[in-house]
């Protein structure tokens, strides 16, 4: 388990790559913290299988488009000591590409 004592917030973990990233992360034994815009229940649905894999998962929403949201999220590092954050794939896009939400 080379994850073994870390922790990581992946953001757009409730579904797709951002998922895939969340589960993996839990299956080398890091702690997860779950970041979603819209839905929930997804996101819970992703926490609920991190901690049947004996990993800890919370849930925050924010959109790490909206600074303030952002912000917010940062008690989620008062829970998991110490904190990394792991972009998905959808925050990584080259400038030259521009945005597509």
């Amino acid at each position: 388990m080379k994850l073994t004592g870390k922790v990581a917030l992946i953001t757009g973990a409730s579904r797709g790559i951002g998922r895939g990233i969340a589960e993996v992360f839990a299956e080398e034994g890091a702690d997860v913290a779950v970041n979603y815009v819209a839905s929930a229940q997804a996101a819970e649905d992703v926490a609920a299988w991190i901690r049947g894999k004996g990993r800890r998962a919370v849930t925050a929403k924010a959109d790490v488009a909206n600074r303030a949201e952002v912000e917010e999220t940062s008690s989620i590092s008062a829970r998991f000591r110490p904190a990394r954050f792991f972009p998905d794939a959808r925050t990584m896009r080259p400038p030259s590409w521009g945005s597509k939400r």
